[in-house]
């Protein structure tokens, strides 16, 4: 068993259902989302346009292969190298505002954003079944309740969370407290 499903295995049912989520979201556009610490550097040594018009061919050719295969390595792997692109970012905008090109500082520095903009569109459910798949979960059972969604039970929790902030439910006038003000009328 290799280190990436021991460590999977350890996880909580909520952990687990979070780290599939993530990776499908990864996995959906994983040149762009590698590309978060290259690109800055690449644009040093090449012409923006080829760099970014790279990228996003390569993530056009992405999206004809990614519902055939997972691999959880590389996945692990690519969340490690991304981290990196906070140190890519802050060297190629230094370097670009030391060169007065600030259009390319602008660009190199805003490209992890940038990045999560310039997405095609996926069935992140499907892959989310890959990755399922991948790391053992293979019975339809247990695939249903791995990727089940968590539903609010009643239409407050519903409103809640489509609320901006960490609300609890005593935080909103709902129909109790407004009875209760009505009561004491």
């Amino acid at each position: 068993m290799s280190d990436s499903i021991k460590y999977i295995h350890g996880l909580s049912a909520k952990e687990l259902k979070r780290f599939i989520w993530l990776r499908a979201i990864e996995w959906a556009n994983w040149p762009l989302f590698v590309s978060q610490p290259v690109i800055p550097i690449a644009m040093i040594f090449l012409n923006w346009w080829w760099v970014v018009g790279g990228i996003i061919f390569l993530n056009a050719l992405w999206s004809t292969i990614k519902y055939r295969f997972f691999s959880l390595p590389a996945a692990m792997a690519g969340v490690i190298f991304v981290r990196l692109r906070w140190i890519a970012v802050i060297i190629s905008g230094l370097y670009f505002a030391c060169i007065q090109n600030y259009y390319l500082a602008f660009l190199a520095v805003l490209w992890p954003i940038l990045s999560a903009l310039i997405v095609f569109p996926g069935k992140l459910n499907r892959i989310r079944s890959l990755i399922a798949k991948s790391i053992g979960y293979n019975s339809e059972l247990q695939m249903k309740s791995l990727l089940a969604e968590d539903e609010p039970s009643s239409t407050k929790e519903k409103i809640l969370l489509r609320l901006p902030g960490k609300l609890k439910k005593t935080d909103m006038p709902f129909e109790d407290s407004i009875r209760t003000k009505q009561s004491q009328i």
